[in-house]
């Protein structure tokens, strides 16, 4: 856990500095931040985190969804939302939710932590069945 290379996309410096605070009580080294998504895709390209916390309605011409679809597409890290609050419609639609996680904002520790970590062992456990069904697949040919 001490490596996992994290990066914030959030765009206000009040949550920003909670989840960094937050982060550093669960023994995660300081993250990277981003306050918009097409800075988050910059980022990720430059320093490759393992994973990728962010806000579900950030400001600006690219929201959190968009750059979370970018984000996984492009660079295949795991990614959780952060989401002020959670309408039916929202945790209802797998296009927004699926494969990500996500987590209510104002972020608890352990919902925070648990939220990670999940997402970490998904995301491996992800990679390894592909591996697995690949090898399947070459040994059927």
């Amino acid at each position: 856990m001490a490596e996992t290379k994290i990066l914030v996309v959030e765009d206000e410096v009040i949550v920003t500095k909670d989840i960094k605070n937050r982060l550093k009580v669960l023994g995660y080294p300081s993250p990277a931040t981003a306050s918009s998504g097409t800075e988050a895709i910059k980022k990720v390209a430059r320093f490759h985190p393992d994973l990728v916390l962010i806000d579900i309605q950030l400001k600006g011409e690219m929201n959190g969804i968009k750059a979370a679809r970018q984000i996984h597409d492009l660079f295949d890290i795991p990614v959780v939302y952060l989401m002020e609050d959670a309408d039916e419609e929202t945790l209802q639609d797998e296009k927004v939710i699926e494969p990500f996680y996500y987590i209510l904002k104002p972020c608890e520790e352990n919902s925070l932590h648990i939220s990670i970590e999940r997402a970490l062992y998904q995301h491996k456990m992800g990679r390894v069945w592909k591996l697995f069904s690949n090898q399947q697949t070459r040994g059927q040919a």
